[in-house]
């Protein structure tokens, strides 16, 4: 991943913690795939767009006060446009060919 996208990733966790939701989803590419392979039996595996990525931040925000799972971004043109999350950091990793 470039300096360039790492920065992106980095920022957008910055505004999410700061609690500037909408100012997160100007991040993402319209079409966004949202992919959760560790996700609650009630919540999808996956979230296409933006209005479903707004659909599953609410969810979280009103259900956790501290999630914390390994979360694999990939983008283009300097938009997210695809997000995968793993149970844990190893399965991210190994996912990656880079298993510790």
């Amino acid at each position: 991943m470039s300096q360039e996208n790492v920065e992106i990733v980095i920022h957008g966790f910055s505004l999410y913690n700061s609690g500037d939701r909408e100012a997160v989803l100007d991040l993402y590419d319209a079409n966004i795939e949202w992919r959760d392979l560790d996700h609650a039996p009630d919540v999808p595996e996956r979230f296409v767009g933006i209005e479903g990525l707004r659909e599953l931040v609410a969810t979280w925000d009103a259900a956790f006060d501290d999630l914390r799972r390994a979360e694999v971004y990939e983008l283009e043109g300097g938009k997210i446009v695809r997000v995968t999350i793993y149970p844990d950091r190893s399965a991210a990793l190994e996912v990656m060919g880079r298993a510790e």
